[in-house]
C-alpha cells in the first residue's frame, strides 16, 4: 500500500504556541492539506500526557511553516533555545515541541461503533495518573483527561510466511508508505497488533515508511522473530502498550529511523511490559534507532530489556541476547515521559562475538541522546561496558543519568579487568551536559541528582559538565541505590573524574554515609586536587592532615593521599560480632562501621575503606578480645607495590592462624612494608595478632585479595587431639568386664586430686564434694548411692544400674568423649532417677581442656554420647472428660492413663 506522499510527515514548533493560540509556526515548511490532523506534543514535565493536543488544518501560510488550527491550544507548547552557563563557559539546549501529521490519503481502520463514542463515558481521573514503580494505581479509564468510549477492537494485519520454507526464505513481504492505520489492534488481546511481523525470518525489502498509526489499543509494529525490516520516517499516537516492539530477542539488523512516537500509554492488562510500555521496546541489541523522537508518554522512550535466552517459542539455550554487540544509537530524543527517558534493564553485558561462552567484553555505545522533563534521563542496571557518550539531559525530576552496577562486584581477576576505567572499551559516562534546571521561570521540573554513580567499579565519568544545581537539597554527582539489595551503609567503590565543570552548582558531591563512595580525581576538575581522592567525611579524614572538607562536597572529604582500598568481610561466627565494629588508624582515629544483612557484597557483614600502606586496629564492640576469629572477606583493587596491615586484639594467643584453610607459620619479625602476603606475629603485651595483605608480586593493575582468616584456640592442648577412645560410641550394650561403683578395687584407676584416690597411694571409694574422672577404656555401672560431686567427668561410660533408684548430684557433668547411660533406647530404667546441677550465677565456669572455652554452671558438655530414657508411658498428655469445677479434688479424663499415685 503507497499512498500520496506528503513530505515532512513530522517536524518542530519554530516559535513557541502560547494557551489560547490558533496558530502554530514550524521549523520548516509542509507539504501538509487544509483539513488534515496533525498532533502537538507536551513540552510540560513528566505528569503532562493530557498536554498533548490534536487539532484540524483549516488554513495554511504562504511559506507553508504557519498552520491556522480548528481549535485554540489548551496549552502552551515551547520552540526556544536556552542559554545556560555563563562568561566561557556556556551553552545552547533546545526545546521544541514536535508536530506529526496524522491524515493519509490512504486510511486502513477498524470499524467503529458510534454508538461506543457517544457515550463518552470516561471522564478524567480525579486523582491523576502516577507512572511510579510502587505506585498505588488509580483509574483504569480518564488517567489522562477525558476519553471516548470505544470497544477497543480495532483491525490488525499479520504478515505470516509458509513456515514450511526454510530458515532465511523470504515468503512474505510488506511495503507500506504514506498509509493512515487507525483505530487498531486488540485490547489485551496477544498477536492481535496493528501491524505484525510474525516469524518470518529475513525480510530485507519490506518496510513501513512515511505512515501514521493512532488510536492503537495494542502496540504499533511488532516485530517477532524477523529481521532486517526498516520503520522509517512514521508518525504513530495514542498507542497503548509498547509501540515499536520487538518480541522475543532473537531479532536483528531492524531499522528505525526518524520516527516520532506522541502518547504510547500503559494498557491496564495484557504483558507487563504493556502495563509499562516504552515507545521502542528492544530485547536484542543489534538493531538500529537513529534521529527517533518520543514525547508525552506513560513509562518510558527506550527501554533495552535484554534477556539471557530468548522468550517465547524462540527460546534457544545456544543464543544469549545478553552478549549480542551493539547495534546503533545515535541522536534519538526523548521527552516527558512518565519514567525514563532510556532504560537498559536488567542488564547487557556485549561480547565480541556475543557466543553465550564468549569472555571478551565489547562496549555498547549510546550515543548523542537528548532527554528532559522525564522521571529520568536515562538509566543502565547490572550492564557492563555500557558508554553513553554526548548526552543531553536536563529538567528532569528526578535523575539525569544514573548507572547502578557494571560488574556486579565480581573479583577483578576476570575479563573486565582491562576494561576499568577505559575510555575506549569500559563502562563510561562522557562529553555529556547534565542541567538541573534550565530556567528557573518556566521550568517545573528540576533535576535533584545529576549524575547517579554505580556502586561498582570500573565507571569513568569524562568531559561532563554540571549547570545550574543551586538548591541544598540537589547535587551534580552522588552514589546509587539498589532496591531489594542495599539501600543504606553500602558503596566503597571507586569512580575516576576527568574534564568536569561545574556552573551555578552548589554541591558538586554527596556523601550520605561513611564510604558512600570514593572518587579520584584525576586531573584537578572535580577537587582542585589531581589525583585526589573525594571521600566521606569522618575521624579517619579529619585526623589526616591530607585530607581536607570542601564546602562544595556535602558530606565529603578531598585526601591528597594514598589510595583508598575496599575491604569487606561477614562470617564472623559468634552472634556478638552483630554490632559495630570500631577500626583504628595509625593515628589512633576511630571509625565505627555497621553490621548490615544486607550488602553488595558479604551480606550480614561490613564493609570499609582502609587508606593503603596502614595500619588499622579492629575492635568488636560486644566481644573485645575474642579467644577465636573467623572470617571471610576481600581487599580490593590493591595496587603494585601497595599493602594494609589489620590488627586483631584476642584474649589469648591463638594455637593456630590459617589463611584459606592453610596453616601460616607465625612470623617473630615486626609486621611492616617489607612482610609478604599473609605472614602475621603475636604482641603478648598488646594481646594483638597482626598480618599483613599486600601486592608485592605487582599484579597488573590491580590485585584482589581474598581473605579467608581464621585464629583460635585448639580444644587439645598444643592442638594434638587425643588417641581415638576405647569404646566405639554409642555403646548399645554392657561389656563383660564392667566395672562396679561399689568396688574399692574399681578406683585403682583413681588420679591424685580426683575421687577414689586416697591417702598414701591407697583407693577407695569416692566421697562428698568431690570431682571424679572415669577414664578412657573404663566401663563403670553405679549399682549403691551416689556422692554429691563436684565435677564429673567422663573420658570412659557411666552406666546407672536399672536395678535401683539413683540420685546423681553434680556442679558440672563433662562428657569428654565418653558416655552417660541411664537406661538403654531398647530396655529403659523403671527405677526412679534424679540428675540435679548444682551452682550459682556466679559459679566459675569449668574449662575444657584447652582451658580456654566452658561449661556453664548447672551444665552437661556433651561432647561424647548421652543415653537417657525413662519408663514408658501409655498416654504422655490427655484431656478433660467432664469440665472441672472450682474447689473438686478429682477429675476424669477422657483417656486410660497409667500414671502414678
Amino acid at each position: 500500500m503507497h499512498g500520496k506522499p506528503v513530505g515532512v510527515t513530522w517536524t518542530h514548533l519554530g516559535q513557541t504556541a502560547d494557551s489560547g493560540a490558533s496558530q502554530i509556526t514550524l521549523k520548516e515548511p509542509v507539504q501538509w492539506e487544509i483539513g488534515s490532523e496533525l498532533v502537538i506534543a507536551t513540552t510540560g514535565d513528566n505528569l503532562s500526557q493530557r498536554q498533548n493536543e490534536i487539532r484540524k488544518i483549516t488554513s495554511i501560510s504562504a511559506d507553508k511553516r504557519t498552520l491556522t488550527l480548528d481549535t485554540a491550544l489548551t496549552y502552551t507548547h515551547l520552540s526556544l533555545v536556552r542559554t545556560i552557563g555563563s562568561g566561557v563557559d556556556t551553552r545552547q539546549i533546545e526545546i521544541r515541541a514536535e508536530v506529526g501529521l496524522l491524515t493519509r490519503n490512504i486510511v486502513f481502520q477498524g470499524s467503529n461503533d458510534a454508538s461506543w463514542r457517544s457515550l463518552k463515558s470516561a471522564k478524567a481521573c480525579p486523582k491523576g495518573f502516577n507512572p511510579g514503580e510502587f505506585a498505588v494505581q488509580t483509574c483504569f479509564l480518564g488517567r489522562y483527561g477525558d476519553e471516548i468510549g470505544t470497544d477497543e477492537f480495532g483491525a490488525t494485519i499479520m504478515v505470516h510466511g509458509d513456515s514450511n520454507k526454510q530458515k532465511f526464505m523470504q515468503s512474505v513481504f510488506v511495503k507500506l508508505s504514506n498509509v493512515e492505520l487507525f483505530h487498531v489492534g486488540q485490547a489485551f488481546r496477544l498477536g492481535r497488533y496493528p501491524i505484525h511481523f510474525h516469524m518470518n525470518y529475513d525480510m530485507p525489502s519490506s518496510y513501513v515508511r512515511e505512515c501514521s498509526i493512532h488510536e492503537s489499543f495494542n502496540r504499533a509494529v511488532n516485530i517477532h522473530a524477523t529481521n532486517y525490516v526498516t520503520v522509517d520516517k512514521n508518525f504513530i499516537y495514542n498507542i497503548m502498550g509498547g509501540a515499536y516492539f520487538l518480541e522475543d530477542g532473537v531479532e536483528i539488523g531492524n531499522v528505525f529511523q526518524y520516527n516520532l512516537a506522541i502518547f504510547v500509554k500503559s494498557s491496564s492488562n495484557l504483558l507487563n511490559e504493556d502495563v509499562t510500555p516504552a515507545a521502542y521496546w528492544i530485547t536484542n541489541p543489534n538493531n538500529t534507532y537513529l534521529h527517533n523522537s518520543v514525547a508525552g508518554g506513560t513509562h518510558f522512550g527506550y527501554w533495552y530489556r535484554i534477556l539471557d535466552r530468548p522468550d517465547g517459542p524462540s527460546y534457544n539455550p545456544n543464543y544469549c541476547p545478553k552478549n549480542i554487540p551493539m547495534g546503533k544509537f545515535f541522536n534519538n530524543s526523548v521527552h516527558g515521559v512518565g519514567r525514563f527517558g532510556l532504560w537498559i534493564f536488567p542488564g547487557y553485558t556485549p561480547t565480541v562475538t556475543g557466543g553465550c561462552n564468549d569472555q571478551n567484553p565489547s562496549p555498547a555505545k549510546f550515543e548523542q541522546f537528548t532527554t528532559y522533563s522525564n522521571d529520568k534521563g536515562a538509566e543502565w542496571v547490572m550492564s557492563n561496558n555500557l558508554q553513553f557518550r554526548k548526552f543531553i539531559s536536563f529538567d528532569h525530576k528526578s535523575v539525569g543519568i544514573e548507572t547502578k552496577q557494571i560488574i556486579f562486584n565480581e573479583n577483578i581477576q576476570s575479563r573486565y579487568t582491562p576494561t576499568f576505567y577505559n575510555e575506549s572499551n569500559g563502562a563510561l559516562v562522557a562529553d555529556s551536559i547534565v542541567v538541573g534546571n534550565s530556567d528557573s521561570t518556566q521550568t517545573t521540573s528540576i533535576t535533584q541528582h545529576g549524575v547517579v554513580i554505580a556502586w561498582d567499579r570500573g565507571l569513568l565519568v569524562k568531559n561532563v559538565s554540571f549547570y545550574n544545581f543551586p538548591d541544598p537539597n540537589s547535587e551534580a554527582i552522588k552514589p546509587t541505590e539498589v532496591a531489594g539489595r542495599c539501600l543504606f551503609g553500602c558503596g566503597g567503590w571507586t569512580t575516576k573524574f576527568t574534564g568536569l565543570s561545574f556552573s551555578n552548582v552548589m554541591y558538586r558531591t554527596l556523601h550520605r554515609w561513611n564510604w558512600d563512595f570514593i572518587g579520584q580525581d584525576l586531573d584537578g576538575s572535580l577537587s582542585g586536587i589531581v589525583n585526589g581522592y573525594v571521600v566521606s567525611t569522618n575521624n579517619f579524614t579529619t585526623s589526616n592532615q591530607n585530607c581536607q572538607a570542601k564546602a562544595f562536597f556535602k558530606g565529603g572529604s578531598i585526601c591528597k593521599s594514598n589510595d583508598w582500598i575496599r575491604f569487606s568481610y561477614n562470617g564472623l561466627i559468634n552472634s556478638n560480632f552483630k554490632d559495630f565494629t570500631n577500626v583504628t588508624n595509625t593515628q589512633n582515629a576511630t571509625v565505627s562501621i555497621t553490621y548490615l544483612d544486607k550488602r553488595l557484597t558479604h551480606q550480614k557483614g561490613y564493609m570499609i575503606a582502609l587508606e593503603a600502606n596502614q595500619e588499622y586496629t579492629f575492635e568488636y564492640t560486644n566481644a573485645l578480645f575474642p579467644i577465636n576469629l573467623t572470617y571471610i572477606g576481600n581487599i580490593y583493587n590493591l595496587y603494585p607495590n601497595q599493602y594494609v596491615i589489620i590488627k586483631h586484639k584476642m584474649l589469648l594467643k591463638p594455637d593456630r592462624v590459617t589463611f584459606g584453610g592453610m596453616i601460616s607459620t607465625e612470623s617473630f619479625k615486626t609486621i611492616d612494608a617489607n612482610s609478604n602476603k599473609g605472614d602475621w606475629n603475636w604482641n603478648n603485651e598488646t594481646s594483638t595478632l597482626t598480618y599483613i595483605v599486600s601486592n608485592k608480586e605487582n599484579r597488573q593493575p590491580y590485585l584482589d585479595v581474598p581473605i579467608v582468616f581464621n585464629a583460635y584456640k585448639c580444644r587439645y592442648v598444643n592442638c594434638e587431639p587425643p588417641m581415638s577412645p576405647a569404646f566405639k560410641l554409642p555403646v548399645l550394650k554392657r561389656p563383660d568386664n564392667a566395672l562396679f561403683w561399689s568396688n574399692i578395687s574399681t578406683w585403682t584407676f583413681a588420679e591424685p586430686g580426683w575421687g577414689g584416690y586416697g591417702a598414701n597411694g591407697n583407693f577407695r571409694l569416692p566421697n562428698d564434694n568431690e570431682s571424679v574422672k572415669i577414664p578412657d577404656g573404663k566401663y563403670v555401672v553405679v549399682d549403691r548411692p551416689l556422692p554429691k560431686i563436684k565435677i564429673l567427668q567422663l573420658n570412659g561410660i557411666l552406666e546407672l544400674d536399672n536395678r535401683f533408684n539413683h540420685a546423681l548430684e553434680a556442679d558440672v557433668i563433662f562428657i569428654n568423649g565418653g558416655q552417660l547411660i541411664v537406661g538403654w533406647e531398647n530396655d529403659p530404667i523403671l527405677t526412679n532417677v534424679k540428675i540435679i546441677l548444682n551452682g550459682q550465677k556466679d559459679f566459675l565456669n569449668y574449662k575444657l581442656p584447652n582451658q580456654v572455652d566452658s561449661i556453664g554452671g548447672k551444665g552437661i558438655g556433651v561432647y561424647g554420647g548421652l543415653d537417657i530414657h525413662g519408663k514408658p508411658r501409655y498416654k504422655t498428655w490427655t484431656v478433660l472428660e467432664n469440665t472441672a469445677a472450682k474447689g473438686a479434688t478429682s477429675i476424669t479424663l477422657k483417656d486410660n492413663v497409667d500414671w502414678n499415685i
